[in-house]
């Protein structure tokens, strides 16, 4: 994430669809040195194969977003 003063990481993370509570949350584990990775999948087999690697590699706070892809694929 970009690094500036006027730039919030929660803010942009709220914009990505994540809970503000969420969002201030990683925004501090960032700030000390955290890793947020975001995984676009477009099957539940696709899913369930990204959340094996993530458990795999001792990923913490795993979630996956399913609702909010299925809204965008209606708006289009």
């Amino acid at each position: 994430m970009l690094s500036h003063p006027h730039f919030s990481r929660a803010g942009a993370l709220v914009g990505m669809g994540i809970p503000e509570y969420k969002a201030k949350k990683y925004q501090g584990r960032l700030q000390k040195g955290g890793i947020l990775v975001a995984v676009h999948c477009e099957t539940d087999e696709e899913v369930n194969r990204a959340r094996q690697v993530f458990l795999a590699q001792g990923a913490q706070d795993i979630a996956t977003r399913v609702k909010m892809f299925q809204e965008t694929q209606e708006a289009a």
